[in-house]
């Protein structure tokens, strides 16, 4: 009866998780082919993979009165608003969308989200993986990861020459108001972080794992979660006619990164450090090497890429993030991270 609802749970998962995203890349071609703003396209899609395991929790388990119901209807409004933004940023594309999601409904949105969750009692977050828990090993992988970002960008100054250019950047008052900005910003902004993350490493992470093992089911999840991405790189992060190179880069990257986002969830069992570890990901390299270029040529949209450079961002990824493969977590053939019905049934 538990597999049946298991099976059950990840055909909805799934087709809510990439049916979603795949139908409405189809609006996103339209915008790209019509030159218009593509921006929340990418900005709306991370929320669906908790989107998709929210839902499915509400219709598979109706009887559990574990179920934090507060948050999970909030953030499925809260996904369903910016959906009806999106497609409304189609229908009359002379409104300034962006603008309203980013300046109102998004802040708005996270703070609501964040009193929903703060009125949720202990016991319901635990049930359903909210807990905000083994904070020392948290500070440890967070602190860890951020200085291996650090670190990459700092070889990338030396690499390319701009030692004072670096150091003149990481002295001055522009470094801390950009640093201390985007990490306000991810206070009003964490829910898209979560939105990914809940779906990845929260659902499917403990099911591709039992099913292939530790390693084998990072890597079956890794090139899930790089497809996932495929519209996004056909019509925004690159062109049409680079998409593939660009899905490519992007699977590869996404196999290495959740490497270590896998190791951060089973050593800290904590969802809220993979939260900030994808938000540190999107934003601090920027940040970081904003003393070499602008924040508008980091900025990953529209690129042209060559199977050159597709290759030499991935021997990069390598190089920084596939080192936790050795570590005791991917070692041990147990310990491995209850699924969400076995995290659930052990709080009932």
């Amino acid at each position: 009866m538990k597999k049946d609802i298991s099976k059950k749970q990840l055909l909805i998962f799934m087709l809510i998780s990439f049916g979603v995203p795949y139908l409405i890349g189809i609006l996103l071609a339209v915008a790209y082919y019509n030159a218009y703003p593509t921006h929340l396209f990418a900005a709306i899609q991370m929320y669906y993979p908790a989107f998709g395991v929210m839902l499915t929790i509400l219709l598979t388990r109706k009887g559990d009165k574990l179920i934090p119901k507060r948050f999970f209807i909030g953030f499925i409004l809260f996904t369903a608003i910016l959906t009806l933004m999106t497609i409304a940023s189609i229908i009359w594309p002379q409104l300034p969308w962006l603008n309203i999601i980013l300046t109102y409904t998004t802040p708005i949105g996270n703070i609501i989200l964040f009193i929903l969750f703060l009125t949720e009692k202990k016991e319901r977050r635990n049930a359903y993986g909210l807990s905000n828990k083994n904070i020392r090993k948290s500070l440890f992988v967070g602190l860890l990861f951020v200085g291996v970002l650090l670190l990459r960008t700092i070889l990338g100054y030396l690499l390319m020459g701009k030692t004072e250019e670096m150091i003149n950047y990481f002295t001055s008052l522009t470094f801390f108001s950009n640093l201390a900005a985007v990490l306000f910003s991810y206070c009003i902004g964490f829910a898209a972080y979560f939105g990914e993350e809940y779906g990845w490493r929260y659902y499917l992470q403990p099911i591709v794992q039992n099913k292939f093992g530790k390693l084998k089911g990072i890597f079956v999840l890794g090139v899930l979660w790089g497809l996932w991405h495929l519209p996004l790189n056909f019509f925004y992060y690159a062109t049409p006619a680079d998409g593939l190179k660009s899905l490519t880069q992007q699977i590869v990257t996404c196999i290495v990164l959740g490497i270590f986002f896998a190791y951060a969830y089973m050593k800290t069992d904590n969802i809220w450090t993979v939260t900030f570890l994808h938000f540190a990901n999107n934003n601090l390299p920027l940040i970081f090497a904003s003393g070499m270029l602008s924040l508008e040529d980091g900025i990953a949209t529209g690129q042209s890429l060559t199977w050159a450079t597709v290759l030499a961002v991935c021997i990069q990824q390598f190089l920084f993030f596939i080192w936790p493969i050795f570590s005791k977590h991917f070692k041990k053939k147990t310990a491995f991270l209850p699924t969400i019905n076995e995290r659930a049934d052990q709080k009932n």
